[in-house]
């Protein structure tokens, strides 16, 4: 949970560097229409997965194939997401000597200013 927000913190700042102007209330708007965006998809999945498996709302007693129905869905999209997640992650450029050089220079902007 709380590593999209120190990703997030190193992106504005590489932005900062790049342009001169803080923008983070930009990036974590976006990151705001992301995760509403994520929620259509998963109803979006779930609407068209779950009645292949019988699933019907205006039944009382689901059919036994329901079961099944849920049980790949709370697996395999998220299984997906995860692998996704962890390749994002492996392409994230902003680590080491690169990372220390944006803080180095926030730092030094920040100790002009004061």
């Amino acid at each position: 949970m709380l590593i999209g927000d120190v990703i997030m913190t190193e992106v504005v700042d590489e932005d900062e560097v790049k342009t001169g102007h803080q923008r983070a209330g930009m990036y974590f708007g976006m990151i705001g229409f992301l995760v509403t965006l994520s929620g259509l998809l998963v109803s979006t999945v779930f609407g068209f997965m779950m009645p292949a498996f019988g699933y019907d709302t205006l039944l009382e007693v689901q059919p036994a194939s329901v079961e099944l129905g849920f049980r790949l869905f709370l697996t395999i999209p998220t299984t997906l997401g995860f692998l996704l997640a962890i390749f994002l992650l492996w392409l994230y450029p902003l680590h080491g000597q690169r990372l220390k050089d944006i803080k180095a220079t926030l730092e030094a902007k920040r100790g002009e200013v004061e």
